[in-house]
């Protein structure tokens, strides 16, 4: 007991040390109230973060403002809001710790100059982050209200963070409605039968949009779209009843018999950016072949002129499209006019040459008009990509796909396919260069088929359900709370740290905490005399060369003493701490 009293009375006065003239120490007394030039600065910060945090209320109240508003209707880009919340992500957090940071060492050295336990001023003041808040009320042992305070409230920068991201988004919304659609009615007359000196003009566009369909690639005659994006028509006259209706998918059904032409229907008034749907009632000429022959040359019956061959069965024949008899690679099509008398889906007889390599390909069929209700569904991004090859044109009833391969078989075509599978691929043919004849001005340009633009007896309307899918601004109502709660938390963290600031209990130097703090007044350092209204900061400024150490301040008595002092010789001279030492 008389040992650690003697430790106790050991005598260690500032006196032992000279003192020396720091340039810029204060000589004289002064007052305890602080110069505006180191206030200034705090409260420059503390209005910044200020404003900080009320930019981040305006972003949130904008999200707010235009929830599930349609991106064109924002007065603004919304691709900004969204970029502003990535910046904001990174930085919040950053700000965070700078306001609530700043803002519980205000409140700390406040309590100090109130005067508090130690235990609650160590709490705030190593409640500088998450990590370390957390372990100072671990070390503590201290989790009461405020410790879990303040857990509570740096965990809320994470989240704030996170919620800054997540709180804006974009989505999509879908309305829909009624709109009238215009199509091509396939009960036009066709320019190719017109006549006067100008048909032939007339007759160019349709060839050559013909001829184009056809050079397409098996993709695009196997998909429900031409080469220009129209819908075509399915051939459903043989496979389903009045009553069925049967789906016909983009990856269903990848061969051309699934389609009665090459060429689909134009339509008018169609919403690029909506998907639609509706039901288009048309129709498509269906043949049926009851004879097909090929002759070797085209002076041999039946093979010249198909109306001598058949005019003593059938009547009086009518040239159709203006070709009859024999022909050099070109369609040739009669129609007899004994079924006009009879019902309009009674078949009525045609006879078909054409010049092949062998002689000339004969048939006779019956060709009807089928009509179809036809249930489309329009995507708003579907669209095509045409192609071009060269070979004749006999080769679409053996090899429809690749119709201008002149690679293939010599053969007569009479004797390669059937004749259902003639009929189809005629029927095709004729399906085709009748949408050709009739929609030449409608196809190739690519235009809305709008009856201002053209005469009106050429379309037919229908009513279409039109679904378009609008982009629009999504607030995540969650996300939006947490960071409104967050920076409400932030904000008025800041404006009471700036608000203890002004207080007139606040006056007296302000404390870093730091080392500058450990060694003010302290006896074994040696610094000059006063000083003591400095803040911190500038007394760290002019004590910058004295060196300091954290050792044993009694080197040569029998037990030693760890405290901070000066580094140098004489009575204040400090020693390293040893290991095998004891210290009291």
């Amino acid at each position: 007991m008389e040992h650690d009293q003697d430790i106790r009375l050991l005598p260690f006065q500032s006196s032992s040390f000279p003192k020396e003239t720091v340039k810029g120490w204060p000589q004289t007394p002064k007052p305890a109230t602080r110069p505006l030039h180191t206030w200034l600065p705090n409260a420059a910060v503390d209005l910044v973060l200020s404003c900080c945090w009320i930019g981040v209320f305006l972003y949130g109240a904008l999200i707010a403002r235009y929830d599930r508003k349609r991106l064109d209707e924002i007065p603004f880009d919304p691709e900004k809001l969204i970029e502003a919340g990535r910046y904001a992500s990174t930085l919040f957090p950053i700000a965070f710790a700078a306001t609530v940071g700043r803002s519980l060492k205000t409140i700390a050295l406040w309590r100090l100059r109130q005067g508090e336990r130690i235990a609650r001023l160590d709490q705030l003041l190593g409640s500088t982050s998450v990590v370390n808040t957390l372990f100072t009320q671990i070390i503590l042992r201290n989790f009461g209200l405020i410790g879990v305070s303040l857990i509570i409230l740096w965990v809320l920068s994470p989240l704030g963070s996170e919620a800054s991201l997540r709180a804006p988004s974009f989505g999509f919304e879908t309305r829909s409605h009624n709109v009238t659609l215009s199509y091509l009615s396939m009960a036009n007359a066709a320019k190719m039968d017109r006549r006067g000196s100008y048909r032939n003009a007339l007759r160019v566009p349709g060839a050559a949009l013909y001829a184009s369909s056809l050079l397409s690639s098996p993709e695009i005659k196997a998909s429900p779209r031409d080469n220009w994006g129209n819908p075509k028509i399915p051939f459903l006259s043989s496979k389903s009843t009045d009553k069925d209706w049967l789906d016909i998918k983009p990856g269903d059904n990848r061969t051309l018999d699934v389609y009665s032409s090459v060429l689909g229907i134009p339509l008018g008034d169609v919403p690029s950016n909506a998907n639609s749907s509706f039901t288009l009632p048309t129709s498509y000429f269906s043949l049926n072949c009851l004879d097909l022959a090929g002759c070797m040359n085209t002076r041999e019956e039946p093979c010249t002129e198909l109306e001598s061959r058949y005019n003593g069965s059938l009547g009086s024949m009518i040239s159709w499209f203006g070709a009859n008899g024999t022909s050099s690679g070109v369609l040739s099509v009669s129609v007899s006019d004994k079924n006009n008398s009879r019902p309009k889906d009674t078949p009525r007889l045609m006879g078909f040459n054409f010049a092949e390599y062998s002689g000339v390909l004969v048939a006779f069929c019956e060709i009807t008009t089928a009509y179809i209700d036809l249930e489309i569904r329009i995507a708003s991004a579907i669209s095509g990509r045409p192609s071009a090859s060269n070979s004749p044109l006999t080769t679409f009833f053996t090899n429809p796909g690749h119709p201008f391969n002149i690679s293939g078989s010599t053969t007569s075509v009479a004797e390669a396919v059937s004749k259902e599978s003639f009929s189809h691929s005629l029927m095709q043919l004729i399906n085709t260069f009748w949408i050709a004849s009739i929609g030449d001005t409608l196809i190739p340009s690519d235009k809305k088929a709008t009856p201002s633009e053209f005469p009106s007896t050429i379309f037919e309307n229908t009513t279409a359900n039109v679904v378009e899918r609008e982009g629009i601004l999504v607030c995540n109502k969650r996300w939006l709370a947490v960071l409104f709660v967050a920076s409400l938390a932030a904000l008025l963290a800041c404006v009471i740290g700036a608000g203890i600031g002004l207080m007139p209990s606040s006056i007296g130097p302000s404390l870093a905490m730091n080392i500058s703090t450990m060694v003010r007044d302290h006896p074994l350092v040696e610094i000059p005399a006063g000083g003591c209204t400095l803040d911190d900061n500038e007394r760290s400024r002019l004590l910058r060369d004295v060196k300091v150490r954290l050792g044993d301040v009694e080197p040569g008595a029998d037990v030693g003493r760890i405290a901070v002092a000066s580094v140098g010789s004489g009575r204040g001279a400090v020693g390293r701490i040893r290991r095998k030492r004891l210290y009291v």
